[in-house]
């Protein structure tokens, strides 16, 4: 399984149902359910997070409790104190383009072994050095940094995962071959995108990774259960 063909196993009305089930947009009826609570990942504090781009912020960390992830105390302060020098440059180097309109080059120098981004994955994870592990693991790492780049880092997640079949690919390379070698997927994402537009005007637009993600998980979620 890759991630082109899960997608294309998905129908675009299956689509539209997970992402309107997932935001909490399904047509009222007395047993719908409410948003779950990722639908607030993007949206929580989201004028700190624009005023905010290259500093990861308590609201970040806050955030990721909508996705079932907790961060360490001993983490969540290297973060917010003797490492924020650090992450800010780095993040001052990751633009947040979207992730299907980079070119190899853009590519290599966003996203590749030597860039900026997987230094910040290295420091989030502390990949690479002698510094105590904080519990801080692949999955908890791509949702910080998808908060702050949602354009670029996909998140990732066992469930995503078992769904492509992902096993130890590299998840950025895997979602950038096959969205630039599959613009029509691209489209597929903005179609869809119109399914989730936030009748309250606070959520910002999902970008490409974000859209597929949830209909991923969705789609995961209901064949396991």
């Amino acid at each position: 399984m890759t991630i082109l063909n899960a997608l294309q196993n998905i129908s675009d009305a299956e689509a539209s149902y997970y992402l309107k089930k997932y935001y909490g947009l399904l047509q009222p009826i007395d047993d719908s359910p409410g948003p779950y609570t990722g639908a607030y990942f993007e949206s929580i504090d989201i004028d700190v997070a624009e005023d905010t781009p290259n500093r990861i912020t308590g609201s970040d960390l806050y955030t990721l409790t909508t996705l079932q992830i907790t961060v360490r105390r001993d983490g969540g302060f290297g973060i917010l104190t003797y490492e924020r020098e650090a992450i800010v440059s780095l993040l001052q180097k990751i633009p947040d383009e979207p992730i299907e309109d980079l070119s190899p080059e853009a590519y290599e120098q966003y996203l590749g072994r030597s860039s900026p981004a997987q230094e910040l994955w290295n420091l989030l994870t502390r990949t690479g050095t002698e510094k105590p592990k904080w519990g801080i693991g692949s999955t908890t790492a791509s949702k910080i940094m998808a908060r702050k780049r949602p354009h670029l880092i996909p998140i990732q997640d066992r469930i995503v995962d078992d769904v492509i079949g992902r096993d130890r690919q590299n998840a950025w390379e895997l979602w950038w071959q096959t969205l630039t070698e599959n613009p029509t997927l691209v489209e597929r994402a903005k179609t869809l995108r119109e399914h989730t537009i936030d009748p309250l005007g606070i959520r910002p637009e999902l970008s490409t990774l974000r859209v597929f993600d949830v209909v991923l998980w969705m789609h995961g979620k209901e064949q396991k259960a």
